[in-house]
């Protein structure tokens, strides 16, 4: 974004933390530089005050926009239910809430103070991932857009995709459903992420009737790994009410409790990523935020689901994630950013070396019948 100095700022996020940068052919400028839940900075009101924006997702419960005193490296929040907000000059700025409307409000450029509190515009902005909207104004006021309203985010449905490209519908109905949702092994029942207010929880989508149940009412749960023979479901409950968070393991007809396989360790997350074919040992990843591949620190562990003590599979300075066995339990396919992008890669379960797989960026691995 350009700034109100008229100069061209960057805003970024990686595995070295999250960013704000002042471009300048002559050497960039840091501006700041912090760890922690995703910050997206959108603007700026003055030398020192900048709009940022916390999107709905990768340790933060909800969309929110923030002012960041870049001479005490403060934020403080400004408006909740908001996004992408954009500084248009003399303290006008506009945001999009929730409802994917446009809203204009205005703020005073020294302190960050609202003196005019927000007034829609424009409707029927559309959101990506439920928290994204794709627009800009010009210097002279002008908007461009990409239109859907507030449920874009909440129009997504279910369909097959077969090996020839084509779709096949599995269910019309709604909702904003995640990335870490799972078929259980006989392709009947898929347990699935579904968010909901910047909250995710684990559902099962009966496929023959299309009727869903939620898999724990009443808890935020994510990443649902089936066993293999798909009697039980591992996931992801964080803390709340006394209970602590990390991996719990659940009959998949819900004949019992969720019973704690492993706790978080102090100040990390573990997600469960897959379970072995013998169904002895489960993949996860230990990271320092409690959502999918958005944290930074993500490493890869081994644990045995009857017992015992978990064990690194691999642990770098760069972030492994998104992994999944072999069918026959002796590989492991991941996502790493360790070339400076994510990529591909297979390892061998007991040792060995390292196969590229993707040499032009990749993500999310999923692993047919494969001879290596």
């Amino acid at each position: 974004f350009f700034g109100a100095d008229g100069r061209l700022y960057l805003s970024g996020a990686g595995p070295s933390g999250v960013s704000l940068l002042r471009l300048d052919p002559r050497g960039d400028e840091e501006v700041w530089r912090g760890e922690g839940a995703f910050i997206m900075f959108t603007g700026q009101l003055s030398a020192d005050l900048y709009l940022a924006w916390r999107p709905a997702f990768a340790g933060n419960t909800q969309n929110r926009i923030e002012l960041f005193d870049a001479a005490t490296g403060e934020f403080r929040e400004l408006l909740t239910d908001y996004t992408d907000a954009r500084h248009l000059g003399g303290g006008r700025v506009v945001a999009v809430d929730v409802r994917g409307r446009l809203a204009l409000m205005r703020l005073d450029t020294a302190s960050g103070e609202l003196l005019e509190a927000p007034s829609v515009a424009v409707d029927g902005l559309a959101l990506s991932n439920g928290a994204f909207p794709i627009y800009d104004v010009s210097t002279g006021s002008a908007l461009v857009y990409v239109a859907g309203g507030a449920t874009a985010n909440e129009g997504e449905t279910l369909a097959w995709l077969g090996p020839n490209g084509g779709l096949e519908t599995v269910s019309e109905r709604a909702a904003a459903y995640d990335a870490d949702s799972r078929i259980s092994p006989d392709g009947n029942t898929l347990a699935l992420e579904i968010g909901n207010d910047g909250i995710v929880s684990v559902w099962l989508h009966d496929v023959a009737r299309d009727v869903q149940t939620p898999l724990v009412p009443g808890r935020e749960s994510s990443f649902p790994v089936w066993s293999p023979d798909g009697n039980e479901i591992i996931l992801r409950m964080n803390a709340t009410d006394g209970i602590e968070g990390g991996l719990y393991r659940i009959p998949a007809d819900r004949s019992a409790q969720p019973a704690l396989l492993l706790a978080d360790p102090e100040g990390r997350f573990v997600l469960p990523q897959d379970w072995s074919p013998d169904g002895r040992t489960l993949l996860y990843i230990e990271s320092d935020t409690q959502t999918r591949p958005d944290g930074t620190n993500n490493d890869l562990w081994l644990l045995p689901v009857d017992g015992g003590d978990p064990r690194t599979f691999l642990a770098t300075t760069a972030d492994e994630t998104d992994a999944r066995f072999s069918p026959d339990g002796g590989w492991v396919a991941f996502d790493s950013n360790q070339s400076g992008r994510g990529e591909i890669y297979l390892r061998a379960v007991d040792g060995g070396g390292e196969i590229a797989v993707s040499g032009d960026g990749g993500t999310d691995p999923e692993l047919s019948l494969i001879h290596i």
